[in-house]
């Protein structure tokens, strides 16, 4: 689109285009929308999270930790295993995922002897396990009552038993332990059933807050002067902001005769720069407007 000017005068067209230029590109046409330009002072660094961290269901401090069971069964907050790294999700929370333990209610079925039993070398009757008391004197091994037991076949049940002889030793008896593999017949062995806390190790996306550093402040939004360049204005706020707006147009230039002497190509960028805390409820934003790479126009809200 041409403008027409006579000398250093731009006639009314070219105002008419710069007003409605201000107006569209902010809006429907704007074509440089929320394109990023580059890391700022307030981007996160890679940041961890050591083991033992809590962490949350979702990015919201009213969704609350994500609760477990202990071995206990007593609901505790959950907490991380291994050192995790984190990943920026806004300006308030970061994310990774995460292993950690949780309990969960197992049924478990154990056999028990029900008395106190004579235990057995082998699944038969005929070969009593036996051992010697502190006098030599030969005894039967008895597996105590509520011995843990594990199923044989239909007809006898087994463990690996510890159980107390003595050894004829330079003229003494001395005591000695040993284990044997012992036999005990089903009808000596109960059934129990139980709920039994198990421990688990499971994996989730965890959220944790880290809220960015508030890097814009009021001090330095007004440092920034009508006339600066945009890399003048970053200097100042520490910001490569956000380019809201991204809109050229040419003008053609006149002599006094009307005679076509140049044609120049002019700019109109806005940048935007905002913090928002979900938590606090703290929202900040900065506008900056360029033509021609000089600052015509500044707005902010919430600084301070």
């Amino acid at each position: 689109m041409s403008n027409v000017s006579t000398g250093n005068k731009t006639l009314g067209e070219k105002q008419i285009i710069k007003k409605l230029v201000k107006v569209v590109t902010v809006g429907v046409l704007s074509l440089g929308l929320a394109a990023g330009i580059g890391g700022t002072k307030s981007e996160a660094s890679a940041s961890t999270k050591p083991a033992g961290s809590n962490f949350l269901r979702s990015d919201s401090i009213d969704d609350n930790y994500r609760m477990v069971q202990d071995s206990k069964g007593k609901t505790i907050r959950a907490k991380t295993t291994a050192k995790v790294s984190l990943k920026k999700y806004n300006n308030t929370f970061s994310y990774s995922n995460v292993s950690f333990v949780d309990y969960d209610k197992v049924k478990k079925v154990t056999y028990k002897t029900s008395t106190s039993t004579q235990a057995y070398t082998r699944a038969s009757t005929k070969y009593k396990l036996t051992a010697r008391n502190y006098k030599g004197k030969l005894v039967n091994v008895k597996v105590p009552a509520k011995n843990a037991m594990t199923k044989h076949n239909t007809s006898w049940y087994k463990d690996s038993f510890s159980y107390t002889t003595y050894v004829k030793t330079k003229g003494k008896w001395v005591k000695k332990t040993k284990t044997a593999t012992v036999y005990i017949p089903a009808k000596y062995v109960k059934k129990y059933t139980s709920n039994v806390w198990t421990k688990y190790t499971k994996k989730a996306k965890g959220y944790f807050y880290t809220p960015q550093p508030i890097t814009i402040t009021l001090k330095e939004y007004n440092k920034v002067a009508i006339g600066m360049t945009y890399k003048q204005v970053v200097a100042i706020t520490g910001e490569k902001m956000t380019l809201s707006s991204d809109y050229s147009w040419n003008e053609t230039v006149y002599d006094d005769d009307f005679e076509e002497v140049d044609e120049i190509t002019h700019t109109y960028r806005s940048y935007e720069w905002e913090y928002e805390n979900d938590v606090t409820y703290d929202y900040r934003f900065v506008d900056f407007y360029f033509e021609d790479n000089k600052l015509t126009n500044k707005s902010q809200s919430g600084l301070k």
